[in-house]
């Protein structure tokens, strides 16, 4: 009897949700209204609630649990304990929230897994504070560990917490900061990449779950490199993916279509239409990537689209992102990860490079 096709998406999906259900008690615990502390008797129970209210809003939201996963499958993957995962792996996905609250802010995105962005409910001040609520309360999850693991153990864990962060905020800054150019090159949208993708996404990750299954970046140094370069590889793919989906698809719903042509984003995609179009359509396409975000008409977006299939943009990007998925395969073929793991690896790879949303 032939047995039946591996489902990629299904059974990537089996694994986020199994790491949802590990974690979620967790998160839960931190946005659930409690008695906050203060030195003060007096009280305001309704600014509470609203606090409480905006805090909680993102989270219960949802989301992949990719980031989580991650480092709970790495930990596995090299001999390590679930359950010495789970405290790193939800201070992880109360990170994602926040970092994600603040993101959309600087960016001004309209729509947030299917519904208003925090600061268009909220305002923007209630969302940078909400975010800097959930940020506080990551800080204070992660501390947790020293209740299970060790002082140097957990030492490790914080130092590449911070690492990780440091650099997806420089990632930040490099894509702030070349917003306004036109002149991009491949490399330059890489660097932001691999700040904000390759190392937060998937390389902090499992650099995280490596080190939570007792390998030490300095000593183990081979181990963690290959990380870094499977990482870089597959979140350029990710990432590559995750751009070409927001200009030809609205991700089923959860956000709107061509939004970071609306932002102004300097996607690998706007850098290949610039790097080939003809002088009279490059002058247009500079024009309208020159305006302010949130200035671009309907038309304007629909002639960059338009002209991005022309050019073959799109097809282009994803041999590109599939070759980079390809890349880290090659690589994750190599890590000393065990053979069960590395299935629930390639099928994520396949997932991620796969998915239509």
């Amino acid at each position: 009897m032939n047995k039946k096709p591996i489902n990629a998406q299904e059974e990537v999906f089996k694994a986020l949700e199994s790491c949802k259900q590990s974690i979620w008690s967790l998160i839960e615990e931190y946005i659930s209204p409690k008695s906050i502390p203060s030195i003060s008797p007096l009280t305001m129970p309704k600014i509470e609630e609203e606090f409480w209210h905006q805090i909680d809003d993102y989270p219960l939201r949802g989301g992949k649990y990719v980031r989580s996963f991650l480092i709970i499958l790495t930990c596995e993957a090299l001999g390590g304990s679930r359950e010495d995962a789970l405290v790193t792996a939800a201070a992880m996905e109360l990170c994602q929230n926040w970092v994600l609250i603040h993101d959309d802010i600087e960016d001004d995105s309209k729509k947030r897994r299917g519904k208003p962005a925090l600061h268009h409910l909220y305002t923007v001040e209630h969302a940078i504070n909400a975010g800097d609520g959930l940020h506080v309360m990551m800080w204070d999850l992660l501390a947790r560990n020293l209740e299970k693991l060790n002082p140097t153990l957990c030492t490790r864990i914080w130092q590449e917490f911070y690492n990780m962060l440091l650099r997806t905020v420089v990632g930040q800054t490099a894509e702030l900061t070349l917003r306004d150019s036109l002149d991009l090159t491949d490399d330059d949208v890489y660097y932001i990449m691999d700040g904000k993708t390759g190392y937060y996404t998937i390389g902090g990750p499992m650099r995280l779950g490596a080190i939570i299954a007792g390998y030490d970046p300095i000593k183990d140094s081979s181990l963690f490199e290959q990380i870094n370069n499977f990482a870089v590889n597959l979140g350029r793919a990710f990432q590559i993916i995750d751009d070409l989906l927001d200009l030809t698809t609205d991700f089923e719903g959860l956000k709107e279509k061509g939004n970071d042509i609306q932002e102004g984003k300097r996607s690998i995609l706007l850098v290949k239409l610039l790097q080939k179009a003809q002088q009279d359509t490059l002058e247009k396409v500079r024009i309208i990537m020159s305006k302010p975000p949130g200035t671009r008409t309907e038309e304007e977006i629909d002639f960059i689209l338009i002209h991005m299939k022309e050019y073959g943009i799109f097809n282009e990007t994803r041999a590109l992102a599939q070759s980079l998925a390809d890349k880290s395969l090659e690589i994750l073929d190599k890590l000393s990860f065990n053979e069960d793991s590395k299935k629930l690896f390639e099928l994520l790879v396949q997932f991620l490079v796969s998915r239509s949303f």
